[in-house]
């Protein structure tokens, strides 16, 4: 069985970084490996590494990509807005009514989402 190495390395886009195992031994230098600080592994960044791959994850096999995220609304708005003010019986007396709607879609949506994300966390 092959021994743990003293360092850690954690390789990324930008380049790889190593750092000791344990607090109290010292990094190990030469010249193929660089000496750098420890990660930060606060709240907000580990909040933001997961965002970063959640985003990743969900728009990476999509063919229209983030683009998706402002057309779905747009359209959804688009659709509903042209029901509700001229093919319904009981047209909206709002002047600005497409504005306004957009705003509930765009609220409703992500509501409904962060409701849906945070009930499949629990599984």
């Amino acid at each position: 069985m092959r021994a743990l190495p003293d360092v850690w390395v954690h390789r990324r886009p930008a380049g790889a970084s190593w750092g000791p195992l344990d607090d109290d031994a010292p990094a190990t230098s030469g010249s193929e490996r660089r000496k750098t600080a420890a990660p930060r592994t606060t709240g907000w960044h580990v909040l933001t590494v997961l965002l970063r791959n959640e985003f990743r994850a969900r728009y990476r096999s999509q063919a229209l990509g983030i683009l998706w995220s402002l057309l779905n609304p747009l359209v959804q708005t688009a659709i509903l807005s042209f029901i509700f003010s001229h093919v319904s019986a009981f047209p909206s007396a709002i002047p600005t009514y497409p504005v306004y709607l957009l705003i509930g879609v765009v609220v409703w949506q992500w509501f409904a989402t962060a409701i849906n994300t945070a009930t499949q966390s629990f599984i």
